[in-house]
């Protein structure tokens, strides 16, 4: 699931989401290049894929990366080596972010574990983190500039996640997914009206003498499933053959 969030009046609110096979830099691509006009300032959580797309489409817009996600991988290094419970180096890490000298310190106590991804981690991040930390958005500049998007994870990804994953290998086809996904959105974001949708319903069905608007699975594949990737849908593809040859045996 590819999704774009921003704030409108101070408020976190789902611009575009959309399902895809894979999340390559063309896929996120194609998904930004649906969004109305050009954006001044990007924060993702470091998906290469999203970082090379923003760097095609708009090379002069500010990209920043989610101080929220940095934290939870350094918290994810932490608690693989059970130093996530009230140690030195969790505490210093509770406050790492809120200035260079606290991100000194952190940095000084994390290399004393002696955890190898761990200071590989700090040797690929602190140049951007400590970068980040010197160009920080004015505080009171933050509701149009945020420094996360962690506020996207926990309070409408995790719900999308929620939803679908206990039928994720269900969902096959994209256009069906893609629609019911603008319904999960308008949801996300409090919009949703079900007496609206209920009576937009009833009007066509009374209009058209209770037909439905289009025929049953008319919005479908042509091609194969599309939300496959093309090494999963050829094996699909073999999986159906095999299914409808041993349909015909059985005729037989």
């Amino acid at each position: 699931m590819l999704a774009a969030a921003g704030y409108e009046n101070g408020k976190l609110r789902l611009w575009h989401l959309q399902s895809a096979p894979t999340v390559l830099t063309e896929d996120w691509q194609l998904f930004l290049e649906q969004l109305d006009g050009t954006a001044l300032r990007i924060v993702t959580d470091g998906h290469s894929g999203t970082i090379k797309a923003v760097q095609n489409l708009w090379p002069s817009t500010e990209r920043w990366r989610s101080e929220w996600h940095f934290k939870k991988a350094l918290y994810d290094y932490l608690r693989k080596a059970k130093l996530h419970g009230d140690t030195r180096v969790m505490r210093a890490l509770q406050t790492a972010f809120a200035s260079r000298y606290q991100w000194d310190n952190f940095v000084a106590i994390a290399y004393k574990t002696g955890l190898p991804d761990l200071r590989d981690w700090l040797n690929d991040y602190s140049e951007l983190v400590d970068y980040q930390l010197v160009h920080r958005p004015l505080e009171a500049d933050r509701a149009i500039n945020p420094l996360s998007i962690g506020g996207l994870d926990r309070s409408k990804l995790d719900k999308l996640k929620e939803w679908i994953e206990p039928r994720a290998t269900g969902f096959l086809n994209r256009q069906r997914m893609d629609r019911l996904l603008m319904l999960m959105q308008l949801e996300l974001n409090g919009l949703a009206d079900e007496a609206a949708y209920a009576q937009s319903i009833r009007e066509w069905l009374i209009t058209n003498a209770g037909r439905p608007a289009v025929e049953r699975r008319a919005v479908t594949d042509h091609d194969g499933p599309s939300l496959l990737s093309e090494p999963a849908r050829k094996l699909h593809d073999e999986k159906m053959k095999a299914r409808a040859e041993l349909k015909t045996k059985r005729r037989r």
